[in-house]
């Protein structure tokens, strides 16, 4: 018998047409024949959009949109992946919840959709699948699903609780909620989710209360059966629709799939980022003090968990083994430190080459010990493992056990670099971040492992997934997808993975309601330039900055590509603007959008994070002002290994990678301006480049067709005569 997180969707869940579509005699035979045809699952769309319009007073069918989800129900019941550009409008979110809902009926399986960022991620969840259920299908089960990490834990709750972890942390009426909240997890009242929870929980607590993935004895755990989390993870078990992320995907894929329930079909919504998100996932990454303080958390919780399992001649064995390796981890370490030049540093990222550090024998001799040592403790808990009935050794022995897996891993990694087993096949760097140095690598590409995952039919979806690179505006959307709009995506996945690729143009009217201000009078001065240039450069963007958050009195959010500059204009607009500021970094992420949005005669600043997922409607954002072109940083040691990949294959590096990934970010920048039809403002890019390199021009190319201006002046009086900043 299946326990309940092992459960498929209910029994009675066949097989079915969705409750929303009468079909014919012979369409129910061809349901279980699965020979439906094209008409037919057309058909099931506009039933399901019908539905829509009679519950909404005033909803206009949009063909785009329905035309989305056909284009979606097909792919999915056919098997085919699909490439699909929806532009701004479109109505994607409702496109694939229909269609997926739909084959959630007609395969009797669910369909995972995931996002890249939180925010759409929990408006799918509240918002529009919610609407779905009370106006579609009123039996919808669906459920968010987020990584383990964020969902209390009973075993690591109550080790917190008995060495007093919260003090100095939470105070006494703090802990109380914590404690009552608890409490109500542990009984089912609520989740333990942390970002649902009532009140903020410093994170630095947190970390030592959460589940702990690595460790975790599952079944075995004494709290198995009032778990909250497998509670949670029964309920996506028992849901058609799962809302997920990036990370909780990739997650699956590199845990063979068993981190999510089995599902029938896969939107990947925001798809733009979820190769970035990948290359993160993929990342194996250790820090010189890791082996020092895993061991000695390892040994800490053994103890105090009463018992120690490798007593006696094995404890000395393993006290002599963790002393030798930790020696030889800290050498090896220290050498790359020194290779790097990043001893005398505290922060800094140094791309790695394989003839970086000489392999001399004592080298060698350190990277052997490491490795066998490593293998030898992983091998000898795992032999221990069956033995232990006690949930806190458990889980102290798993989640060191785990350790010992990933730290070999990455030893193994750089052992093979000098003996250039993997030299092309992975990327290698080290990192100092505030004092502590890291050794990082990960696999040169990523798309194609990906590739290989996707077993299940998988639908890549967003505003900003193309890019144009021929000359001049293109006509419409079949001369873009005929002339190679999707090859950058396509070749970091594979050409074969995609079957159907569609292009849905916004109908918004950007000309109309819309104007980009280009002034040919700011240029950044190149990296490595004197001081003075340098400051000469900040007074005029500053100035700027200024002079157009007062035209349009606020509702105007800034766009920086470094903190510094965020941080130098931050102060400059407080000392010289009667306006609300709000700073990412001041206020908070989440919370600076909120105040901002609040006022509407603010201005929101800030840099990568608002870049793309803000969602603001309406007068409350009519001002986007962008300071730089975002180009990938060139010490990125991911982009550089890709870079130098395409140059010895003969390939532009720059209109290859850089300038696809450039145009996505500016894309997405300029795309938080219209969000509705009514939607009114300016897109304000201080950027020269734009005007005067030549690939400015393709740049421009992949913006809506608006009106360009190149004077203050020449702004102003458009601002005026269109109304762009006056509230309607």
């Amino acid at each position: 018998m299946l326990s309940e997180e092992e459960k498929t969707l209910p029994e009675e869940n066949e097989i079915l047409f969705p409750p929303w579509y009468e079909p014919t005699a012979e369409e129910r035979e061809a349901l279980v024949e699965e020979t439906l045809t094209g008409e037919t699952l057309d058909a099931v769309i506009e039933a399901g959009f019908q539905r829509i319009k009679k519950s909404l007073p005033g909803y206009e069918m949009r063909k785009d949109q329905i035309s989305m989800a056909k284009d979606i129900l097909r792919s999915f019941y056919r098997g085919h992946n699909s490439v699909i550009e929806a532009g701004t409008g479109t109505g994607k979110s409702f496109a694939y919840l229909i269609a997926g809902t739909a084959i959630s009926y007609l395969k009797a399986g669910r369909v995972v959709i995931s996002t890249e960022t939180r925010g759409l991620q929990m408006q799918l969840f509240e918002k529009d699948l919610e609407f779905i259920r009370k106006n579609v299908d009123s039996s919808l089960p669906y459920s968010l699903a987020l990584g383990s990490s964020n969902y209390l834990c009973r075993l690591r709750y109550d080790e917190a609780m008995s060495r007093g972890a919260f003090l100095d942390v939470v105070d006494s009426s703090g802990m109380e909620e914590i404690s009552r909240w608890a409490k109500n997890a542990f009984s089912g009242k609520n989740d333990g989710n942390y970002f649902f929870a009532p009140f903020p929980i410093p994170y630095s607590f947190w970390s030592s209360i959460s589940r702990d993935s690595q460790g975790c004895p599952g079944r075995r755990c004494f709290h198995y059966s009032s778990c909250n989390y497998f509670r949670v993870k029964n309920s996506w078990a028992q849901s058609r629709i799962i809302v997920a992320n990036h990370h909780l995907v990739l997650y699956n894929f590199i845990n063979d799939k068993a981190t999510l329930p089995p599902y029938t079909a896969l939107v990947l919504d925001e798809g733009h980022g979820f190769l970035e998100t990948a290359y993160r996932i993929f990342t194996l990454t250790q820090a010189d003090a890791s082996l020092e303080e895993n061991s000695r958390l390892y040994e800490k919780n053994i103890q105090a968990a009463g018992h120690l399992p490798m007593g006696g001649e094995m404890a000395a064995e393993y006290s002599e083994k963790i002393v030798a390796t930790r020696n030889s981890w800290k050498k090896i370490f220290q050498q790359w430190e020194i290779a790097l030049d990043l001893s005398f540093s505290d922060e800094g990222t140094k791309s790695i080459e394989k003839n970086h550090l000489k392999l001399t024998p004592a080298l060698k001799e350190d990277y052997e010990i490491v490795i066998e040592n490593l293998r030898e403790m992983e091998e000898s808990i795992n032999a221990k493992l069956e033995d232990i009935e006690d949930s806190a050794t458990l889980n102290a022995l798993m989640g060191f056990m785990k350790f010992c897996q990933n730290a070999r891993e990455l030893v193994e990694a750089f052992y093979e670099l000098h003996l250039q087993k993997k030299a092309r096949k992975n990327i290698y760097w080290g990192t100092k971040k505030k004092g502590v140095f890291h050794l990082n690598t990960v696999p040169l590409s990523v798309g194609e492992p990906i590739a290989g995952f996707l077993t299940e039919p998988v639908v890549f979806t967003s505003a900003t997934l193309g890019f144009w690179s021929a000359s001049g505006k293109p006509r419409n959307a079949e001369e873009m997808t005929q002339k190679g709009y999707f090859n950058p995506l396509v070749k970091d996945y594979g050409a074969d993975l995609f079957h159907t690729k569609k292009i849905y143009l916004s109908d918004f009217p950007y000309q109309k309601n819309a104007r980009i201000y280009i002034p040919a009078d700011i240029f950044s001065p190149v990296f490595g330039a004197p001081q003075e240039e340098q400051r000469a450069y900040e007074k005029k963007l500053f100035d700027r900055i200024l002079d157009l958050c007062e035209l349009s009195r606020g509702g105007a959010l800034v766009l920086f590509t470094s903190n510094y500059l965020l941080d130098k204009a931050h102060e400059y607009m407080e000392e010289n603007s009667d306006l609300e500021i709000y700073h990412q970094r001041i206020h908070g992420v989440s919370e600076a959008i909120s105040l901002f949005r609040d006022n509407p005669n603010s201005v929101l600043m800030g840099t990568i994070s608002y870049w793309q997922g803000i969602d603001i409607s309406g007068f409350a954002l009519r001002h986007i002002i962008i300071t730089k072109l975002y180009f990938n940083p060139p010490d990125d040691p991911i982009f550089a290994a890709r870079a130098r990949e395409m140059k010895e294959k003969g390939e532009s590096d720059f209109f290859g990678l850089s300038l696809p990934w450039a145009s996505m970010l500016l894309r997405q920048a300029a795309g938080r301006l219209i969000r509705s039809r009514t939607d009114k403002g300016v897109i304000s890019i201080l950027d020269d480049r734009l005007i005067k390199k030549n690939y400015g021009e393709i740049l421009l190319n992949n913006l809506p067709p608006v009106k360009i201006l190149k004077n203050l002046k020449d702004l102003e009086a458009e601002a005026k005569t269109a109304l762009l900043f006056k509230e309607e």
